[in-house]
């Protein structure tokens, strides 16, 4: 069984609300909520990226996905690109999925 990937955790209370700001927080950059959100997720799948947690197929599908996401940001919606967000979320933990099987397949072909 897999454990719960930081990333949702993190999407999870983003969603819920939970993100209350602190009277001591320093000042959020003139970026949008979900343009930051973004460039989070964007750095968070180049990481898994590096460290091998996915491969280059699936990173590129989740770019592209993640660049859609981007363009509804662009326009405003910013709980619709919450949601979005979480659904490119489980496609990375699906595509983390494949990513091991492809390793694994590897290995018992000889390569």
């Amino acid at each position: 069984m897999k454990c719960w990937h930081p990333v949702i955790i993190l999407s999870l209370a983003l969603l819920c609300g939970c993100n209350q700001e602190d009277a001591k927080a320093p000042p959020v950059p003139a970026k949008s909520a979900c343009a930051q959100e973004i460039e989070g997720i964007r750095e968070k799948f180049a990481a898994d990226l590096r460290a091998g947690n996915i491969d280059q197929p699936v990173f590129d599908r989740i770019n592209a996905q993640v660049d859609e996401v981007q363009k509804i940001c662009a326009s405003g919606d910013e709980d619709r690109v919450r949601v979005l967000l979480m659904q490119v979320v489980f496609n990375e933990q699906l595509g983390s999925d494949e990513t091991y099987g492809r390793k694994v397949n590897k290995k018992s072909d000889g390569k």
